[in-house]
């Protein structure tokens, strides 16, 4: 079964990659990948990102000092918002050349390989929540230009097996709807000068058995030198109403 497995997964790979390089070919012919074109400036330096809560702070000193950071909580902890915007701020110090953003698409219940489109129409929708802090910080013609001479890659968990990062800021975004299979491919592609912030909500995963839950016991039960960070219902900084909704759902486990 596993070989089957194997060998239909390696199928899938090389349809991706050949519908990956015709979309490109098209995206040339239609003159959408300009990488040849001025690189617009970043906007102005923004503000220095400052933590709201403890658990916000613990996170931010965490990716400052460690290469690899697992970060759980629940929705409105800015556990997505802080990597994304730290990554847009190292981007533009030119502490990394590239940020690569992978989300899981559970939701469209088949790979992303049959959707209509190019990589980056299929995966974008997936990836507004990531991509929102970088056109903050670092502004919308910079992003757009970014994305298509590749400084910022948006990555399909189906595209990420045999691929090894290097000098890059690597997010991994709604972990928990990952397999401890497809977070393994992760955690052991990341190179030299590369930051790993993988996050998730354990108590909303549509899994039966989350591979983030999993990773994070492997994580404890082998002492991996990476940081794990833990925000809770403290940490949610939304306004007030939408804070009372998400610690009900919390509570209650919904």
């Amino acid at each position: 079964m596993e070989n089957t497995a194997s060998k239909a997964d390696q199928r899938l790979q090389r349809r991706i990659k050949k519908r990956q390089a015709k979309d490109q070919q098209r995206q040339r012919r239609e003159g959408r990948l300009l990488v040849s074109a001025p690189e617009p400036r970043p906007k102005d330096q923004p503000s220095p990102l400052m933590a709201k809560t403890d658990g916000q702070l613990k996170l931010i000193r965490a990716i400052k000092q460690s290469p690899q950071v697992l970060v759980t909580g629940p929705a409105g902890t800015g556990k997505s918002y802080i990597p994304a915007t730290i990554a847009a701020d190292w981007l533009r110090e030119g502490k990394v050349q590239k940020i690569v953003l992978c989300r899981p698409m559970v939701s469209v219940g088949r790979s992303m390989g049959f959707l209509p489109g190019d990589q980056d129409e299929k995966t974008q929708p997936w990836m507004i929540p990531l991509l929102e802090p970088l056109i903050e910080r670092l502004g919308k013609g910079f992003v757009e230009h970014a994305l298509r001479s590749g400084k910022i890659e948006m990555a399909p968990l189906e595209t990420m097996r045999g691929r090894t990062f290097k000098n890059c800021f690597v997010i991994i975004d709604e972990a928990q709807n990952c397999t401890l299979q497809q977070l393994k491919m992760i955690v052991t592609r990341i190179g030299e000068d590369t930051q790993l912030v993988i996050d998730g909500d354990i108590a909303q995963s549509d899994l039966p058995d989350s591979g983030l839950s999993n990773l994070l016991l492997l994580a404890k039960k082998f002492a991996i030198d990476c940081v794990s960070v833990e925000l809770g219902l403290e940490d949610v900084v939304r306004s007030g109403i939408v804070k009372q909704w998400l610690t009900a759902f919390y509570k209650e486990n919904m």
